[in-house]
């Protein structure tokens, strides 16, 4: 079984990190996965990049946040 790394999203965007953490099985203790731990700089970014989109995102009313997030579900859910 190969072991997936999960990359950072900041910005609409996958990022790479130096630094990875092993995310285990609580069943079986083996490592599944691995995920990146974010640096300062790119916490700092991930914020702004977060402020950035709520300026836009709560001036979008109840309805349309409502479907925006019903998509979402819908598309993990298709994955």
């Amino acid at each position: 079984m190969s072991i997936k790394t999960h990359k950072l999203f900041i910005g609409g965007e996958f990022v790479d990190s130096s630094h990875l953490v092993d995310i285990s099985s609580p069943y079986s203790g083996k490592v599944v996965a691995k995920a990146a731990y974010a640096s300062a700089a790119q916490m700092q970014t991930a914020l702004a990049a977060a402020q950035s989109a709520f300026e836009v995102y709560r001036h979008i009313s109840r309805s349309t946040r409502s479907a925006l997030l019903f998509a979402m579900v819908e598309g993990l859910r298709a994955r």
